[in-house]
């Protein structure tokens, strides 16, 4: 059969054809290579990077598409200052599902979006990545004309941008700032403060702030103070307001606000009007600079916050790895860096807990950084299985390693891990031991409830759990105790993911009682251990599993704290027969709340022999000890051993207490709270420098001062606290009081 076609036809088909063909490869084709791209992306895969900077060069797609992809991808938040690992010796942060392009990559299109992109919220962080970039090149005209090229963009639209506006004033202030061109900056300030709206607190407080931040600078420290406690005055009565007509009942407070009030407590406590200076370059082991690394100075009174916004300290490393902090408040600081993942892959910034800047009045002070790279470990890994009685850790020996640190952790099914210190002061790159020992290690306990049913019985079973997976690090330390480096970070590439430390035991084998315990069926499974050890009285996993199910009543809400009496002879015979360091650390708990000292010091003599001589926490434990039984010379010279170890100094009152009563000289009490500051983490600090100097300067007002500080300690040594809080009621020695007061809340 012949089909008869006319021309016009085939025409049009022909042209059918050639319109789809066009239409697949200049709209849905683009189109389904930006879907892949995003999808890449948002995956945070590899191949983001490479999938969007492709997909931008790609004239196909439609211009507000490119500027969404520029504004979402390439342009750093000027706010947060976003960096995808940031590390302090108090935290370690990871920006998630964000990757970094290098600067000679974005620039072209951070250029763009500032003279050509829409007028949104992404122009402002464009300009300030510009003028950022021009800023580090030492072009600062060009950096100033960035901010007023993107003014003059906002101002020329007709609807209100008024917060747009404001953002990008902002952003130019800090860079006049920055440059010490107060003047414009102060008028700036200014012209912005002018046509706004007095219900817009919050810009208001910032404004205020900038102007606390000139005066800091021009050196005018009563003035700053005095701005500052005006504006947070003004901002909680604008707050109250505001909540009163919204009915809003948040507790949440600002970030200005709470900015705020770090300033006013830095300027309360600046002496003089020197400025000071940290200055420090941050450098990798083989001598290559870590170019373009973020450098935070986060004050001790917001450390536990681990957000970077509106910190007055701040700073990137130039191509040399320089950096330069200036008008630094003196103060007690930690520095934090920021990191691309292609910075740190592979290295490691070893921060410690105990790592402070002191800043005082004239420092200039030099603080260097040198990445090292992380240790390689050798076994278990790889998800090896242990079946052995033994087991071998073993790593790669570092160059200056006085010891090394072994930590464990068991791995909660994606949930997080939960673990502690296995072994510290290891003299060699390996470690033997018996699986025993891993066996009797506890994680502590896991609950995802308020009561005892809610605990999570892997974390009960830690290590003797043969279905769950255990994780290893291992940290190196020099002769000083100072942390070089260690295995655990951020291995992202093929060169660097080396073994992974990962493992299993499956030595013992599983009873009906674990089974039990894993099946949430608590009392049967306490009941079955019972049995077992009953029948067995060499089994000590019985016995350890017994001790762990009885102490979770520890944890009810009328007995949190006190140890059950059910568990002691239990607690007994494991310590008796296994020097379990658990077991030997709960039971001198128990007698030391129970104020039984004799069987307290039965048990903290096996804890220092077969634990840890060197634990400050349970020296410091016994040190409280000694102060109760009012054995005050040797609770003074183990405060002082415990304190000089000590990371952060919180028993440094008790000693301070003893020397006052004992009447030291309040010049060589002062000197000890000055070398010893207290540094608590996430908790109220207490200035035991500033109480030392106010009873100073009170006791001259008062004849009989010293025999009054004996009178209230003796008080408190023999714990009257009865008759403590009658003299709070009736002394007018007010830094004293403070004092005592103070003493009482240290354990």
């Amino acid at each position: 059969m012949k089909i008869k076609m006319k021309v016009k036809h085939l025409t049009l088909i022909i042209t059918s054809v050639v319109l789809l063909t066009l239409l697949t490869f200049f709209v849905i084709l683009p189109q389904f290579q930006l879907y892949s791209a995003e999808k890449q992306a948002n995956a945070d895969t590899p191949k983001s990077k490479a999938a969007i900077l492709q997909i931008l060069e790609d004239d196909r797609i439609f211009e507000n598409q490119k500027w969404r992809i520029i504004g979402e991808y390439l342009l750093q938040d000027p706010e947060q200052g976003t960096y995808e690992v940031v590390i302090a010796p108090s935290f370690t942060q990871i920006n998630s599902g964000y990757f970094t392009f290098t600067l000679e990559e974005v620039l072209p299109y951070v250029k763009a979006y500032v003279d050509e992109g829409p007028i949104d919220d992404h122009l402002v962080s464009a300009a300030v990545q510009l003028a950022s970039y021009y800023e580090k090149q030492g072009e600062l005209e060009q950096a100033n004309s960035v901010f007023e090229r993107t003014l003059a963009r906002i101002s020329s639209i007709k609807t209100s941008y008024a917060y747009l506006e404001e953002e990008a004033y902002i952003a130019q202030i800090d860079f006049l700032i920055r440059q010490a061109d107060y003047e414009e900056a102060t008028q700036l300030l200014i012209d912005i403060s002018k046509p706004m709206s007095r219900e817009n607190y919050d810009l208001q407080a910032r404004i205020r702030k900038k102007q606390a931040e000139i005066a800091i600078d021009e050196g005018n420290t009563e003035l700053a103070l005095d701005i500052v406690t005006h504006t947070l005055t003004e901002f909680k009565e604008k707050e109250k307001e505001e909540r009163e007509v919204t009915m809003d009942t948040g507790g949440h407070t600002a970030v200005v606000y709470e900015s705020l009030l770090n300033m006013k407590e830095r300027l309360e406590n600046k002496s003089g009007e020197e400025r000071n200076t940290v200055t420090g370059r941050v450098v990798y082991s083989d001598g290559t600079p870590a170019v373009n690394v973020g450098v935070i100075l986060k004050h001790e009174s917001d450390i536990h916050y681990s957000g970077l916004i509106d910190e007055p300290y701040r700073e990137q490393t130039d191509i040399q790895g320089y950096y330069t902090l200036d008008n630094v408040a003196a103060g007690s600081y930690q520095l934090v860096l920021g990191f691309s993942f292609e910075q740190i892959n592979g290295w490691t910034y070893p921060a410690e807990m105990t790592d402070w800047i002191d800043v005082e009045v004239g420092d200039e002070i030099a603080y260097n950084i040198e990445l090292q790279p992380l240790m390689d470990i050798h076994s278990p890994v790889n998800q090896e299985t242990i079946k052995d009685e033994h087991i071998l850790f073993s790593w790669d020996p570092v160059k200056g390693a006085a010891y090394y640190q072994l930590n464990l952790a068991l791995d909660l099914d994606g949930e997080g891990a939960i673990g502690n210190i296995f072994r510290s002061q290891i003299t060699d790159s390996q470690l033997e031991v018996p699986v025993e020992e891993l066996y009797s290690q506890t994680v502590g306990i896991s609950f995802s409830g308020d009561d005892a049913d809610s605990v999570d019985p892997r974390s009960l079973l830690a290590f003797s759990n043969t279905e769950n997976r255990f994780s290893w690090t291992v940290e190196a330390y020099d002769a000083d105790g100072d942390l070089i480096t260690q295995s655990n970070g951020y291995r992202l590439g093929e060169d660097t993911i080396g073994n992974l430390p990962f493992f299993y035991i499956k030595e013992r084998s599983m009873t009906e009682a674990d089974q039990l315990l894993l099946d949430k069926k608590l009392e049967e499974a306490l009941e079955t251990y019972k049995a077992d050890y009953k029948d067995n009285p060499d089994d000590m996993h019985s016995l350890r599993m017994i001790t762990r199910l009885i102490g979770l009543e520890r944890f009810d809400e009328d007995t949190y704290e006190i140890e059950s009496e059910k568990a002691i002879p239990y607690l007994i015979e494991l310590a008796d027969q296994t020097n379990s360091s658990d077991a030997i650390f709960r039971l001198m708990e128990y007698y030391y709340g129970l104020g039984k000292w004799d069987a307290f010091e039965r048990w903290y003599a096996p804890y220092t022999t077969y634990v840890d001589e060197n634990d400050d926490h349970v020296n410091g434990i016994y040190a409280t000890a000694l102060l109760k039984q009012g054995k005050l010379d040797e609770a003074k010279d183990t405060f002082a051993a415990v304190t000089e170890q000590s990371d952060n100094n919180d028993l440094v009152g008790y000693w301070l207490a003893i020397e006052l009563y004992e009447g030291t000289d309040f010049a060589d009490i002062l000197d000890i709270a000055k070398t010893y500051p207290e540094r608590p983490f996430a908790e109220a600090k207490v200035d035991w420098a500033r109480m030392i100097q106010a009873m100073e300067k009170e006791s001259v007002e008062f004849d009989n001062y010293r025999d009054e500080i004996e009178h209230v300690l003796d008080l408190f040594f023999h714990e009257e606290y009865e008759e403590i809080e009658h003299w709070r009621e009736a002394t007018d020695m007010r830094a004293l009081k403070a004092f005592v007061e103070a003493v009482m809340e240290v354990e």
